[in-house]
């Protein structure tokens, strides 16, 4: 999904909620200190879907904020948040409510 407008839909919705947006890639290159690409070459898809479920997982335990993901989190991570009541719509708020 690069280039959908994720980041930039997504720093509009947090500011008019008064939430933080958190930026899934960057914050696994933060922890991780490699990009993206690099932990695919170095260490694999799976290794790297590991690690973005696991940085979801850990945004989600925080306050409130608007995550921007990648295309693995729906097949991964996007269900495990649903189940634990936050919307996984960008459209959405966590009650389910529409945004904007």
């Amino acid at each position: 999904m690069p280039g959908s407008g994720k980041s930039t839909v997504g720093r509009e919705v947090a500011g008019r909620l008064g939430v933080p947006f958190v930026d899934l890639d960057e914050e696994i290159e933060r922890r991780h200190g490699s990009t993206v690409p690099e932990i695919f070459a170095d260490e694999g898809e799976a290794a790297f879907r590991a690690l973005e479920a696991r940085e979801l997982v850990e945004v989600s335990r925080q306050d409130p904020s608007v995550v921007a993901c990648g295309g693995g989190v729906g097949r991964v991570g996007g269900a495990r948040l649903a189940r634990r009541g936050a919307s996984t719509d960008p459209r959405r708020g966590r009650s389910g409510a529409p945004v904007g």
